[in-house]
């Protein structure tokens, strides 16, 4: 039994003799590989962190500048409202006064239509009447009166 601890204890020994270098050169290098890690994602972390916080003002800012494009939008959708209405208004204007023109003329077409109208059946009525009570003479005399007093109207 003496014989086992004692194989035992060379064989820990001539492990620890070489192994004791490359052990401790890769616990150092997993301790360095773990820090680097940890650095990486704490600079990640840090990283993200700040990214968040420049989106947050980015939203804070973009809910202000919805607000100040929506007061613009407003202002200009009033201007042209009243620039609307006004133009609307001025078109109102000018359509009722073409339309009074044209009432007019209308009116003094008509009047002329029924005058013309009137004065022919005058006509007719007055050569009925007067070849059936006066003589070619006073026919004549009356005319030329008429003639008189129509021409000073033409």
């Amino acid at each position: 039994m003496f014989a086992k601890i004692v194989n035992i204890l060379i064989f820990a020994f001539i492990l620890y003799y070489y192994l004791r270098k490359p052990a401790k050169a890769f616990l150092r290098e997993r301790r360095k590989h773990l820090s680097d890690l940890i650095k990486v994602a704490h600079d990640t972390y840090n990283m993200a962190a700040a990214e968040e916080e420049k989106i947050r003002r980015r939203l804070s800012n973009a809910k202000e500048e919805i607000e100040q494009l929506t007061s613009e939008l407003r202002k200009e959708a009033e201007f042209e409202k009243s620039k609307i209405i006004v133009d609307a208004k001025k078109y109102a204007e000018e359509m009722i006064k073409d339309a009074k023109i044209i009432a007019k003329n209308e009116t003094a077409n008509a009047i002329s239509t029924v005058k013309v109208a009137v004065i022919d059946q005058v006509v007719v009525l007055a050569k009925r009447r007067l070849a059936t009570e006066i003589t070619a003479d006073q026919y004549k005399n009356l005319a030329d009166s008429a003639i008189k007093e129509i021409e000073p109207m033409l």
